[in-house]
């Protein structure tokens, strides 16, 4: 992740995003290009409903469809077994609908079996759909690697009825995700470090225009976004919030570059009391920590934190469901945070600044919470 020695510049895409009300009804038109064995990848929770609305939309080839349930952590055992069943199945193509976890798993398996990969996101709390790498956990939600991929995903196709009808708890946690692209992606180009594309390039003027207008976009309109979302209502500002927190944050990291963000939302998984938090709602507490870290403005950080708070994410430990951090529990946090995306910061940070940054950002979170 050090310094680059090149000069090259690139920049990487989806080859397809697409995004509107009722568009899973298209998908057949979106896919008939790409194959007709369709390995159809569905989270538990949405299997029955999504299975049934798949058969309708492919009724004519019932069979040319495999339907595969997807539950709990991403695996590398569960990814071989998908993958083993996509592959005896002959699938020419895998269509993912769902979170986080079944899109990263779909494109590790599509990769797998060299085929190309279509990803319906039911919720838009992470950048996921459209990034070119996946990460993989262990059974207990500790990520335990990152897998990085040549290109994008062919086709990303978002039901933004389907987003506005999720729990809004998602939709919360994907703008804290969003929120941290272009804070992360100014650290990252400010320490020449590669982006994602191509094995790693300099980042173009255009990646960098996305990042900012990513932020822009959640500055303006995610407050209003969340309150229409919570009716289940979906207004153009939750359109623009959708393809913030998909489409631009996704093109906006892997174009430009992570940092302390994300790094300290890695550290964080490896706490039990975690588990149960969102990958947003973690990323969400590492800008505070990547802020404090920079050495911000005590009135930046505040505004930054009462706009949070405004939003719903998490600005406090205890929120992430630590109630108490030992030292020796800072410590685990502060070694694993300072093995990834932390490397990719201007400047030294030692596992002592992180850990206090880290409770500063707890400290301040509690002082600005009201």
């Amino acid at each position: 992740m050090g310094t680059l020695q090149s000069s090259t510049r690139a920049f990487g895409s989806v080859r397809r995003y697409i995004q509107g009300p009722g568009e899973i009804d298209n998908l057949k038109n979106y896919t008939k290009p790409l194959g007709s064995k369709v390995y159809a990848l569905i989270s538990t929770g949405l299997f029955t409903t999504l299975k049934a609305r798949l058969e309708k939309i492919y009724t004519e080839e019932s069979d040319c469809l495999f339907f595969d349930e997807f539950s709990g952590e991403i695996t590398y055992a569960k990814l071989d077994e998908k993958t083993a069943n996509a592959r005896n199945f002959g699938a020419e193509l895998i269509v993912a609908a769902g979170g986080g976890k079944v899109v990263d798993a779909a494109k590790i398996i599509a990769k797998e079996n060299g085929i190309p990969v279509v990803l319906i996101p039911t919720i838009a709390s992470t950048d996921a759909p459209v990034a070119s790498m996946s990460a993989v956990f262990n059974d207990a939600g500790e990520q335990q690697g990152i897998v990085l991929f040549q290109d994008c995903p062919d086709i990303v196709l978002v039901d933004s009825e389907l987003i506005a009808q999720a729990p809004v708890r998602y939709f919360i946690a994907g703008v804290g995700d969003a929120l941290a692209t272009c804070f992360e992606a100014k650290l990252s180009a400010m320490s020449d470090s590669p982006n994602f594309v191509s094995g790693g390039k300099r980042f173009t003027l255009a990646g960098m225009a996305i990042c900012e207008a990513c932020e822009k976009t959640i500055m303006e309109k995610a407050e209003a976004a969340v309150l229409a979302v919570r009716q289940q209502l979906c207004t153009p500002d939750v359109e623009d919030v959708i393809e913030a927190n998909t489409l631009l944050s996704g093109l906006g990291f892997i174009n430009v570059g992570l940092c302390g963000a994300h790094a300290t939302n890695t550290g964080l998984t490896v706490l039990t009391e975690t588990q149960g938090t969102l990958h947003g709602e973690l990323v969400a507490f590492g800008i505070i920590v990547q802020r404090v870290v920079e050495q911000r403005p005590l009135e930046e950080i505040a505004g930054l934190i009462s706009f949070m708070r405004r939003i719903g994410l998490p600005t406090t430990l205890e929120e992430l469901g630590v109630h108490e951090m030992t030292e020796e529990m800072l410590d685990r946090v502060t070694t694993k945070a300072l093995s990834g995306f932390w490397k990719r910061y201007p400047y030294y940070v030692s596992k002592k600044s992180l850990g206090d940054a880290i409770m500063m950002a707890d400290a301040l979170g509690h002082k600005y919470s009201n």
